[in-house]
């Protein structure tokens, strides 16, 4: 038998190493960040535009909400990072940091677990680009509200267990339909609709809008403002005659 010299065996030491060192796994963070899509183009384009520290948060950012909503649709609603606050938190920190990522929001395809988490709530309007409430110096200007409003369901107070009590929805043509909880059987509770119509009027100088909601011939005039704690996401609906406050973000998971 021929003997392999030493200086031979360790030539094909470090060969070994350095082919496994070749083949090794990435990193954790580089895995995640590749599962998470950071290899879309528009991903790419708010990496280019944005300084890497500020991308790096928003993205940060961005991958919660989009964890926090895949939970979210696969049943897992009352997760405190599957609720809609949490991932319309995470949403507003990514697009604060990097503005570039309301692009992504708007059309990448990771990012669809969130569309669909928020779909009908106008969070996801300011997400996405759609409806801008403040200007660069901090003045509200909710541009773009009229065109973001249908679809959008806006919620009454949540007094106890049964979570919201009402909730107006806002459709094309300027349709409404107002839903009121019944809970006369406390085992089987149901929504009584009434449909109806809704006009928005031009923005005021106090930097609210007044929405005008007809229902069963009764029109209540709303003062429409950002909300004081929602981030510049939440929308508050307040009655000018009195009457129930409404909000963009509905009450979950009281039981």
């Amino acid at each position: 038998m021929r003997l392999v010299s030493a200086s031979l065996l360790g030539v094909l030491g470090l060969f070994t190493a350095s082919t496994m060192a070749c083949a090794a796994p990435t990193s954790d963070a580089a895995s995640d960040e590749s599962a998470a899509g950071a290899d879309e183009a528009e991903v790419v384009s708010a990496k280019q535009q944005c300084s890497s520290d500020a991308y790096a948060k928003a993205f940060s950012h961005y991958k919660a909400a989009v964890d926090g909503a895949k939970e979210r649709l696969h049943g897992d609603v009352c997760n405190d990072n599957a609720m809609l606050y949490s991932i319309a938190n995470e949403l507003q920190a990514s697009v604060s940091t990097c503005a570039q990522f309301k692009t992504v929001i708007a059309t990448s395809k990771w990012a669809q677990p969130v569309r669909d988490a928020l779909k009908g709530n106008i969070a996801l309007a300011t997400f996405d680009g759609r409806l801008t409430v403040k200007d660069a110096r901090g003045k509200v200007v909710l541009t773009g509200l009229g065109q973001s409003l249908p679809g959008v369901t806006v919620f009454g107070p949540a007094p106890g267990v049964y979570g919201n009590m009402s909730k107006l929805t806002f459709s094309a043509g300027g349709a409404a339909k107002l839903s009121m909880l019944s809970v006369v059987d406390p085992g089987a509770p149901k929504w009584i609709d009434a449909t109806g119509t809704y006009a928005l009027g031009a923005l005021n100088a106090e930097g609210t809008v007044n929405l005008t909601v007809t229902i069963a011939g009764k029109a209540t005039v709303y003062k429409v403002s950002p909300e004081a704690q929602g981030g510049g996401y939440e929308l508050l609906l307040l009655p000018k005659a009195g009457g129930d406050e409404l909000r963009s973000m509905p009450s979950e998971c009281e039981a």
